[in-house]
């Protein structure tokens, strides 16, 4: 009998959504009301607990109750429904009585006494970014968190002002934790502070360092330029965006605060002493979207110079086969769905499977259920061995192969076909996705030695293992 935490393992997504609309539709359960935290889908509170309870019951079959499993911040359950990108929240944030005005002119008037020492007004300021004004969003949470639910990404809100010695440039960010990890990976929103005291700024932005070495180091000024354009690209199409968020962002610091400003893709500046606050959470509201419309764009593999998303989930799974224990997963990102990953294969299938005639080949027969291969096929009486791979990344440039796979192909160099069909689109407003679009990379023939192969992994087995058997192994 697997354990409760294994059980959990196993659960998806789907699991908890059937659980949100059993509690919707009004089912009586065991599990009381919250305490310490809500779980937050669609504008709308749930006790995490019982959302979990009922997810088990629609894997399992089986009644669960508030005695089988344990709730925390911690806790398994909880873990499993950030991995399936609910967002979980604590309930003190609802009690955030302080208004946004008083928050940010406190913040921004401390700033003028900016202090790397933790004297007492970098004590208030470290309170204020990290506490006040997260328990703060955490209470409006309802109107962005549906953007996040609504594409399967978890909500979180944390302020940073420094880890012993105080940063000029103190900072509150909502982001995704899988695609965001740290403030130095990935996208999010984060509210600026200017060390003059004057003005604030809510921004769209990437992180602007990396520790190397365990250093803090700026980004490569070409890559960081080169994220930034593509962000900006992303909403060429929505001038009005563009538009809303087009204000300079001067936080007048020190380099590190500079870093920021050049890893801003989209800012809207305030005055403190004459915003309003309606329009403030209007705009949050936008750039949420916005942020979202990114993470999409990244777990589609269609950022500059990625690795397919396909590769990237491999990564992470050995990382976490590897190392369970490490957390090493954490931050790499969310990756397509198994629904997705079926439209796309079957796409990239009939795809180049037209191509292939439109090039000569006759005799195409599909060979991916039981050979190290997709298609077999003819072309002036020679037999071919076609590998197919189908991405939604932007890029042809890295793919999955076998061990197998590959020995065929360097095998039969000279009669062996690379298709890749990439950039594909998907589409889920009929329920279940579709593939669709994508543009061809056919190599006929392919050369392999065209290509760098790493081993990602090894599978171990100790020598002599008769010898083992008998006990004969030496320390």
């Amino acid at each position: 009998m697997q354990s409760v935490t294994e059980l959990l393992s196993s659960l998806e997504r789907q699991h908890f959504l059937r659980a949100v609309e059993r509690i919707d539709a009004g089912a009586k359960t065991r599990f009381s009301d919250s305490t310490k935290f809500d779980m937050v889908f669609n504008g709308k509170r749930y006790a995490p607990k019982e959302v979990t309870g009922l997810a088990l019951e629609e894997a399992f079959k089986h009644t669960f109750g508030p005695a089988d499993f344990k709730g925390g911040d911690s806790s398994s359950a909880f873990r499993t429904l950030r991995r399936c990108g609910f967002t979980i929240v604590p309930k003190t944030a609802m009690e955030a009585p302080t208004s946004l005005k008083s928050i940010v002119s406190e913040i921004l008037s401390l700033q003028t006494q900016y202090s790397s020492e933790n004297t007492d007004e970098m004590k208030q300021r470290g309170f204020l970014v990290r506490v006040a004004l997260r328990d703060l969003m955490y209470s409006h949470i309802e109107q962005f968190e549906p953007t996040f639910s609504a594409s399967g990404y978890e909500c979180t809100i944390e302020g940073r002002d420094g880890i012993g010695r105080k940063v000029m440039s103190a900072w509150t960010r909502i982001y995704d934790p899988e695609m965001s990890s740290s403030a130095t990976q990935g996208w999010y929103v984060v509210i600026h502070f200017s060390s003059k005291g004057d003005y604030f700024y809510s921004t769209l932005g990437c992180g602007a360092t990396v520790y190397k070495d365990g250093d803090l180091a700026d980004v490569d000024p070409t890559e960081l330029a080169t994220r930034i354009h593509w962000a900006q690209q992303c909403f060429a199409g929505q001038p009005q965006l563009a538009a809303r968020f087009s204000d300079a962002i001067n936080l007048h610091g020190n380099h590190l605060s500079g870093q920021f400003e050049k890893a801003t893709a989209f800012a809207k500046r305030y005055d403190p002493d004459c915003f309003d606050e309606t329009e403030f959470w209007d705009d949050l509201v936008v750039l949420t979207r916005m942020l979202i419309s990114i993470y999409e764009s990244e777990r589609l593999g269609k950022i500059p110079l990625s690795d397919a998303p396909e590769v990237r989930e491999h990564q992470s799974q050995l990382s976490e086969t590897i190392h369970p224990k490490s957390g090493s997963s954490r931050g790499q990102g969310r990756f397509l769905s198994q629904a997705e990953k079926t439209a796309v294969e079957l796409h990239a299938m009939a795809t180049i499977r037209a191509a292939l005639a439109e090039r000569g080949f006759t005799d195409i027969e599909d060979m991916s259920a039981k050979e190290s291969y997709d298609f077999a096929a003819k072309k002036d009486g020679i037999d071919w061995f076609v590998e197919v791979k189908g991405t939604t990344s932007a890029y042809a440039n890295s793919f999955l192969l076998t061990a197998n796979e590959l020995a065929l192909h360097q095998e039969n160099k000279g009669r062996t076909v690379l298709a890749i069909v990439y950039d594909i689109d998907i589409n889920r407003d009929g329920g279940d996705p579709t593939a669709t679009g994508g543009r061809l990379s056919i190599d006929i023939p392919w050369d392999p030695d065209q290509w760098e192969f790493k081993a990602t992994a090894y599978s171990a087995s100790r020598k002599n293992l008769a010898q083992t058997a008998l006990g004969k192994t030496t320390n």
